[in-house]
């Protein structure tokens, strides 16, 4: 179930909770991931939150850069779709693609990811197992299956434009929203100063760069998705009693 976020009705909570919520998109930006936190920014803008004495323009400028975001949400999510089509396409014109496989629907289901971040060595490692599955499946034989190198090579080539649009808008969007995070502290510490007179110094930040490489302790294929357990059927009603004596009719 997703958390309520409870109405918040003073100015300084505002302020801490939405820039909190800056720092954890800036985290998520910075490791290629698709989904920032932008949910619970939308929601204090329903509650009204932004319409406390003083901060409508600041709350305008959140929910301004907050579309921006949302923004690379919407690219990502289509990237990520239009890996995945060409990763099936791959497998079926080279004759490696069964009716149903869960080897395929887990290597076509973490290839985006993994594309986007430039980290190939879990994809390569659980693809180098999962062909010999896949090639059984199909009845023909792994030597003519393309490696795992082969296929991410081409995948690379071909996506390498448009992941390189989403990398640039991360490395836009990173600068600004530390600016208003700085600028949002500011705001917190000058209750009296209006917004439009907030000032600070640009943020000096590393560009984010591929591959988002996290260390590796232990090589793990990625899991096959599993068809989800269908739960017991419970008898309806409890056991039925049969009376022995007169009352039942047995004599």
């Amino acid at each position: 179930m997703m958390a309520v976020i409870a109405p918040v009705h003073d100015r300084r909570t505002v302020l801490k909770r939405t820039m909190r919520t800056l720092s954890r998109t800036v985290e998520t930006l910075s490791l290629l991931e698709r989904d920032p936190p932008l949910v619970k920014l939308a929601e204090m803008e329903r509650m009204g939150s932004y319409d406390l004495p003083g901060l409508r323009e600041a709350g305008n400028d959140v929910l301004h850069l907050a579309a921006s975001v949302n923004d690379y949400r919407r690219r990502y999510w289509q990237l990520e779709n239009s890996i995945r089509q060409a990763f099936i396409s791959t497998m079926r014109s080279r004759g490696y693609l069964p009716a149903f496989s869960r080897e395929v629907d887990s290597l076509k289901g973490s290839i985006p990811e993994a594309l986007i971040k430039g980290d190939d060595r879990v994809w390569k490692y659980t693809y180098d197992r999962y062909i010999v599955i896949i090639s059984e499946q199909v009845g023909r034989d792994m030597a003519g299956a393309p490696t795992s190198k082969e296929v991410w090579d081409l995948m690379e080539r071909k996506w390498a434009s448009r992941i390189d649009v989403l990398l640039a808008k991360v490395n836009t969007l990173i600068p600004q929203i530390l600016t208003l995070r700085s600028m949002l502290r500011s705001f917190l510490h000058g209750p009296d100063r209006p917004w439009k007179d907030v000032r600070v110094r640009g943020p000096k930040v590393t560009p984010v760069k591929r591959p988002i490489r996290p260390i590796m302790v232990m090589k793990r294929p990625i899991p096959v998705q599993r068809p989800p357990r269908r739960p017991r059927k419970r008898l309806l009603g409890g056991p039925k009693r049969q009376v022995i004596g007169p009352e039942g009719g047995h004599r």
